[in-house]
């Protein structure tokens, strides 16, 4: 999450120095008198869409809010997928524990009394 959330400040600041730049450039022309030329070039070309200081903000705080929704999501899920791998292995580990299969048999008479998971010291029979 710090990666991204390094990556989103570094986005801000790039995005800040051309909004800045982009006001640079309106006042210029406006100096030069040809304000209304640029800013008809910079409507029909779409610039003015996206550096619109609005617009612009918006979407990258509409970006960085999808980011921490799907980063929240994918927490959620991966904590549920958790519980219920836990839940599986141990409602297993029960049956097998009360199993009474050929199988079952010898390993408890290997192992001896452990338990389910046994230990480093424990004895086998």
């Amino acid at each position: 999450m710090q990666g991204l959330t390094d990556e989103n400040a570094g986005l801000k600041e790039h995005m800040k120095s051309i909004q800045d730049a982009f006001d640079k450039l309106k006042a210029m022309a406006e100096q030069q008198g040809i304000g209304k030329q640029m800013k008809k070039l910079m409507h029909e070309s779409g610039l003015n869409a996206y550096l619109c200081r609005k617009v612009f903000t918006r979407l990258y705080e509409d970006a960085v809010h999808r980011i921490e929704r799907r980063y929240r999501r994918s927490k959620k899920m991966l904590e549920e997928k958790e519980k219920e791998f836990r839940r599986t292995a141990r409602d297993l580990n029960k049956e097998f524990a009360e199993s009474n299969c050929v199988f079952m048999n010898i390993h408890r008479a290997k192992v001896g009394n452990r338990g389910p998971g046994g230990g480093a010291g424990a004895k086998e029979a």
